[in-house]
């Protein structure tokens, strides 16, 4: 332990031969203003004042906080120190699994307004989800189940039985600054190590084909590549016929 120094530092006037007795001497008492409720550490036991302090000797209890009381020697150094109220917690996880979710309502739970035949309207996906777990002040809720619908769901992943279609939600994305994506319908990230495809791939770029895909490696392309738009490069090599491809740029006279 390292508590925190608070500006005295006496000595015992006397030894105190045991871990039982409750008072404690200390040397110019009359100069030291200890008051009840102080803390003094002698060694590596903390006590505390019990009582008013009016002179030698001073009534403690002994070994709080965690600390043993043991016997200490005369001229042993007991330091006042400050004892600052801290409570450490870890945040609330809660678990729970094989639930079924039928005919989740309007409000917070299973047939909260009663069967589908009640329903005046139909729930949003989030309305589901709320009616399903809900969090406050941080927290996690990791479950899983399955809904009405054949969809299941995994703490922030949702799987459907009947399309195979997953969906990750709830989780945080990387954008760039700037771009709001949150508000997409059906938002799905993944971020596999390695992936392989046997037919296509297709990439939208979003509702108007202006979002980026980044390749930060290689790209290696062993068939045919077909661009239908303007082409920008810093430089081209070609190579053609010739044993050596050749480079070639723009500069301000070429």
């Amino acid at each position: 332990m390292t508590p925190t120094y608070a500006g005295i530092t006496p000595t015992l006037s006397s030894a105190v031969i045991n871990a039982t007795t409750d008072e404690v001497n200390l040397t110019n008492i009359d100069k030291l203003d200890v008051r009840i409720g102080d803390f003094l550490m002698i060694n590596d036991e903390l006590v505390r004042v019990k009582s008013t302090v009016s002179g030698n000797p001073i009534n403690v209890f002994r070994g709080v906080l965690g600390t043993r009381p043991t016997a200490h020697s005369l001229n042993d150094v007991v330091r006042r120190v400050k004892v600052n109220p801290v409570e450490l917690r870890r945040h609330s996880i809660n678990r729970a699994s094989g639930h079924t979710f039928e005919y989740v309502g309007f409000g917070p739970g299973n047939y909260s307004t009663a069967l589908p035949d009640r329903h005046d309207r139909s729930i949003s996906a989030e309305e589901e989800l709320l009616a399903q777990s809900l969090k406050r002040q941080g927290g996690i809720n990791f479950y899983t189940g399955m809904n009405d619908r054949g969809i299941s769901y995994s703490g922030n992943k949702k799987l459907s039985t009947i399309t195979g279609r997953e969906e990750i939600f709830d989780t945080p994305f990387q954008t760039i600054e700037g771009e709001d994506i949150s508000v997409l319908p059906s938002l799905n990230v993944v971020t596999p190590v390695e992936g392989r495809f046997s037919r296509s791939v297709n990439v939208e770029g979003g509702a108007d084909n202006k979002v980026s895909s980044n390749f930060n490696g290689p790209v290696i392309v062993n068939n045919k590549l077909t661009v239908n738009s303007d082409l920008e490069s810093n430089s081209l090599f070609l190579q053609g016929d010739a044993t050596v491809s050749r480079k070639y740029t723009v500069g301000i006279a070429t």
